[in-house]
């Protein structure tokens, strides 16, 4: 995937936080998310052929512990 991303949405919730991404400098623009705990990051986790939505709902899922490890 890229290395060129923009930051869109950041979800909180305790020691998790994640941040909803878009590539840029492409035709192609795929969502993902970065992870992190306790400040530290865990990794980031792309989408394709999905929606903005469908990254935040991950993003969601993360910081409330319903997804427990990204899978890369």
């Amino acid at each position: 995937m890229t290395n060129k991303y923009m930051n869109l949405t950041e979800i909180t919730d305790g020691d998790r936080k994640a941040i909803v991404i878009r590539s840029v400098g492409t035709e192609d623009r795929t969502f993902g998310v970065k992870f992190f705990e306790s400040n530290q990051s865990v990794g980031i986790e792309w989408y394709d052929n999905k929606s903005e939505s469908y990254a935040e709902n991950a993003a969601e899922n993360w910081v409330v512990g319903i997804k427990e490890t990204p899978t890369f």
